[in-house]
């Protein structure tokens, strides 16, 4: 089962984060991408993990992972995964981050 502290959730978060970094600065080059903000965040919840983009009750909801799959999916409304279109399994698209298309980077990294 895994938990929203476990090292492959922050691994995500931190190359999601980076992932957008090229676009962020340059479109908004006056802002702190590093700011509270635009963090990228991973809230525990009983049957998922919520992956937010923004903290202190400011962000939204992007990614949900199930706990004991590891599947990732994007959210049809906040705290609704869309279980009918999984991206991955959380540890292979870590593992597998290089080698992913820039296309699906792009996708990642959507402001």
């Amino acid at each position: 089962m895994i938990n929203a502290t476990d090292q492959v959730v922050a691994d995500f978060l931190r190359l999601w984060h980076e992932a957008g970094r090229a676009y962020f600065q340059r479109f908004y080059p006056n802002l702190d991408y590093d700011s509270d903000a635009y963090a990228k965040v991973a809230r525990q919840r009983r049957k998922y993990i919520a992956l937010d983009r923004g903290r202190n009750g400011h962000g939204s909801g992007v990614f949900m992972v199930d706990r004991e799959s590891g599947t990732v999916y994007p959210i049809k409304a906040y705290g609704v995964p869309n279980c009918k279109r999984p991206l991955g399994v959380l540890a292979e698209i870590v593992a597998g981050w290089d080698a992913l298309p820039m296309r699906a980077k792009v996708w990642f990294h959507r402001p």
